[in-house]
């Protein structure tokens, strides 16, 4: 999750320079850092299609339930690269972005539980 990280350091850097801590800000705009941002949320989505697509997730809700969340993902990474009020929503989009991350590890965890159940009804 580096978007994840850079998010925090966008947020914090001041409190990390106090303490002494180089932070990417020194070696790189705010601009440039965004646009990574924006990159590895797109990159993130794409993989949560690639796991519908590889047939990684079996139950069809959650099929539906991660291409919708992967959409969130990639909405957020083009809204976070185009804002001009990025500076303002951080936080909102720190939380988004842990959001549907969550929600993408418990449907993969939820689908396996879903086919492991299934295949123990199946075996008695």
């Amino acid at each position: 999750q580096i978007p994840h990280f850079w998010l925090l350091m966008l947020r914090f850097s001041d409190d990390y320079k106090k303490g002494g801590f180089p932070v990417l800000q020194d070696r790189m705009s705010e601009q440039s850092i965004r646009i990574l941002i924006s990159f590895m949320m797109i990159i993130t989505s794409a993989s949560a299609v690639l796991l519908t697509v590889n047939q990684v997730l079996q139950a069809k809700l959650l099929i539906y339930i991660t291409l919708c969340v992967s959409g969130i993902i990639a909405s957020c990474g083009i809204y976070s690269m185009f804002s001009k009020k990025f500076s303002e929503k951080k936080l909102l989009l720190f939380i988004l972005l842990n959001t549907c991350m969550m929600l993408l590890m418990a449907s993969v965890i939820a689908d396996n539980a879903v086919y492991f159940m299934g295949s123990i009804i199946y075996i008695k």
